[in-house]
């Protein structure tokens, strides 16, 4: 892997039911759209090789995956009050798959690989998926005049992650792996924040979160590159009697890691 690039953009309406001054129910639908661009090294001289050549030290290719896709998904949560000052919630998730269809390009050939592809690339349709995890977010929330402080736990079932699998045309698929595996682990991350209310117009928050390690040393792959981070959180509210409008940013912090595998 040289580079890998997706964009994921959500939207998520909701709707939401106060069942009385303690309680408040709510759900809606996801829908995400993909945009994906995952660059790779081609290794010429082994191909070369695997067609009956011989080693000649060709320098590498590349392979470029570029694909669109979209899926849907769903949230849920339950809001309780038991006082003024007090609230928990529980927040779901659904896991998402996102279908991907696109082209793959390979270039880079000569001798063996150059006779075989008909040329020094090549280019054929591909799919692929990719799969958001579900997610089950637990929160409590302290309320004191205009300042809210609040804790919250969140389990990320990655284990749905399991495997990238790749479909591709007849000539490629046999140099192309068309399955990565992954194995990723379900984690907890947690996490702090204050809310102030400086007045009826304007809110402002901050906040950390701590993200766990949930790639297998054994299936590390430099395409997802994860580690243990640490999360730095901002951001803000401005409002009006029947709209609001919210601006977040956060900052991770990823630990180096050293990977043996």
């Amino acid at each position: 892997t040289t580079e890998s690039d997706l964009i994921l953009p959500h939207f998520n309406p909701t709707v939401s039911y106060k069942v009385n001054d303690k309680l408040s129910v709510g759900g809606g639908l996801v829908y995400a759209m993909a945009s994906a661009e995952l660059k790779s090294a081609l290794p010429i001289d082994g191909i070369n090789i695997a067609l009956g050549g011989a080693a000649t030290g060709a320098a590498d290719g590349e392979q470029i995956m570029d694909g669109d896709g979209d899926g849907f998904g769903a949230t849920a949560g339950v809001l309780y009050r038991p006082t003024e000052n007090h609230s928990v919630g529980v927040t779901w998730r659904s896991d998402l798959k996102v279908d991907i269809i696109g082209d793959v390009l390979a270039k880079g050939f000569v001798n063996e690989s150059q006779a075989f592809f008909g040329g020094t690339s090549y280019s054929t349709g591909i799919e692929t998926s990719v799969t958001l995890p579900p997610s089950v977010i637990l929160g409590y929330a302290y309320r004191k005049g205009k300042l809210t402080i609040a804790l919250d736990g969140e389990w990320m079932g990655f284990s749905s992650y399991r495997s990238t699998d790749l479909e591709s045309g007849s000539l490629l698929a046999g140099f192309v792996s068309p399955e990565t595996r992954h194995e990723f682990k379900d984690a907890w991350s947690v996490g702090t924040g204050v809310n102030y209310v400086w007045n009826d117009t304007w809110q402002t928050r901050m906040g950390y979160t701590y993200y766990p390690n949930m790639s297998p040393e054994a299936n590390w792959d430099p395409s997802v590159p994860d580690s243990s981070s640490n999360g730095l959180h901002i951001g803000g509210t401005w409002a009006r009697k029947s709209f609001s409008l919210d601006l977040s940013y956060s900052y991770l912090n990823f630990k180096k890691a050293r990977i043996n595998n």
